[in-house]
């Protein structure tokens, strides 16, 4: 059996449902910072990263060969017409809301990848910015990548629906 991006998600949500029985997933808790985010935070940026690599590969395999860096992953997510940055996801156990990749309207990074390569390449001085929040947000761009190119938006796009079988954590809004 491969390991699949999906099956990472999945593995990832477990984990996140666990730590939800410890840290409230509210925005009171964003700041709440931990080793156990740090490791999370690191799983879900690698895994951004892996998922995104494997995507371009797909497309171009010219892609494949170079070093890419988060501007390449941004070119080749948003070079589809389909993507939409501003979409909203919300997690399902409260209502939260999340904006994973807005910020990409105004050719920025996302703030919890920043986050993410801050603690991967200095960790000691960055580890506040392992933070609930960052984690939350990063894991709700990990689920829209996941749907985006598995295309099945129209399966979760209503905020009560029913989850994507195996997907249970979060849910698009619009």
């Amino acid at each position: 059996m491969s390991w699949s991006s999906r099956d990472a998600f999945n593995a990832l949500e477990d984990d996140l449902f666990a730590l939800s029985r410890y840290i409230a997933f509210q925005e009171d808790n964003f700041c709440v910072y931990s080793l156990e985010l740090a490791n999370l935070l690191l799983r879900i940026g690698s895994e951004v990263e892996v998922f995104t690599k494997a995507c371009m590969h797909g497309s171009c395999e010219d892609e494949c060969n170079k070093k890419t860096n988060i501007h390449d992953y941004v070119s080749f997510w948003t070079s589809d017409n389909r993507f939409k940055p501003n979409i909203r996801i919300r997690l399902t156990s409260c209502d939260l809301l999340f904006s994973p990749w807005q910020s990409l309207e105004s050719k920025e990074r996302p703030p919890w990848w920043i986050s993410y390569n801050s603690v991967k390449h200095n960790r000691l001085d960055a580890y506040r910015d392992a933070n609930l929040g960052n984690v939350l947000n990063a894991a709700a761009g990990f689920f829209y990548l996941l749907l985006f190119k598995m295309e099945i938006f129209d399966f979760m796009r209503v905020a009560g629906s029913e989850p994507c079988r195996g997907l249970r954590l979060f849910r698009t809004v619009d």
